[in-house]
């Protein structure tokens, strides 16, 4: 048992990266202890990316999201009266460069939850292991983090997400090219989103993936998260990032513990993208 946390960043197959059914992800919640799952698929209108859609790849902007709300609307009338709450999410990989085609989007669906993650940073896959990381060598974590934080601060100040995923995710790989400098590149360039974040009840999701990655800290680390509050962020969501059935709920319990320690005594759900304070139960620890 899991003390009732949810975890709020899932992907199943729909997306390219993952394994599984909306369907085997809940039954797994229950066996674990969830009150809430949330999927989250990727939604990434960079050129390569695609969906799937029974078994095949389809282009992100084809109606594969139809087929996808059919099946969590299925997944919450099956698991109705099991105390389980399926909630309907994105994941839209956010860019600023297609941010009114992601807008459009979001206003055609009833998502209950709206992650903006960078996954791409000048056409270069930062959150991937790829050939694309060597596209900065001769530049230090300093000089990636500055261009990260500033594109990260324009997909902010568009109001279209509920919360920012994995914040420091390119830690996650940079560490093979950069080293420990990686790890400190934020410091002085977040306080001003922070700021505009708190402003505007903007959550910070605090993502468990960089654990399964070999990392001894998840995204963002403990120290952001302490800056985070100072600022006067309130909406901390909690998600795993998994891509299989077998990382649903990964490290959750490790990352709740980070985040009381950070000086947050809530998490929050969200449902039709309205947010819920939900209050942190570390009496078992």
């Amino acid at each position: 048992m899991m003390r009732r946390l949810v975890d709020y960043h899932v992907h199943s197959n729909y997306s390219i990266d993952a394994t599984g059914m909306i369907t085997e992800f809940c039954d797994r919640a229950l066996k674990l202890g969830l009150r809430e799952i949330c999927f989250t698929q990727h939604y990434d209108l960079e050129p390569l990316e695609r969906a799937r859609l029974n078994g095949r790849l389809v282009p992100m902007d084809s109606d594969w999201l139809d087929y996808y709300l059919d099946d969590v609307e299925k997944a919450r009338d099956a698991y109705q009266g099991t105390g389980l709450k399926i909630k309907f999410g994105v994941e839209a990989g956010c860019s600023h460069r297609y941010l009114k085609e992601i807008e459009k989007t979001l206003k055609q669906y009833s998502f209950d939850y709206v992650i903006g993650s960078i996954h791409y940073l000048d056409e270069t896959r930062v959150s991937e292991p790829t050939e694309t990381w060597p596209r900065f060598r001769g530049q230090s974590a300093r000089d990636v983090c500055r261009r990260y934080y500033l594109e990260m601060e324009r997909v902010v100040k568009t109001g279209l997400f509920d919360a920012i995923g994995h914040f420091d995710i390119y830690k996650k790989y940079g560490a093979r090219y950069f080293g420990e400098d990686i790890f400190h590149g934020y410091e002085g360039l977040v306080e001003p989103i922070f700021d505009y974040m708190a402003s505007n009840r903007i959550g910070l999701e605090v993502n468990t993936q960089c654990f399964r990655k070999g990392l001894s800290e998840p995204s963002p680390s403990e120290e952001i998260l302490k800056i985070a509050k100072e600022r006067g962020i309130r909406i901390i969501t909690l998600g795993s990032d998994c891509h299989s059935v077998a990382q649903l709920a990964m490290d959750l319990d490790k990352v709740a513990q980070i985040v009381a320690n950070a000086g947050f005594q809530h998490i929050y759900t969200f449902t039709l993208r309205k947010s819920e304070e939900l209050v942190l139960d570390l009496a078992s620890n």
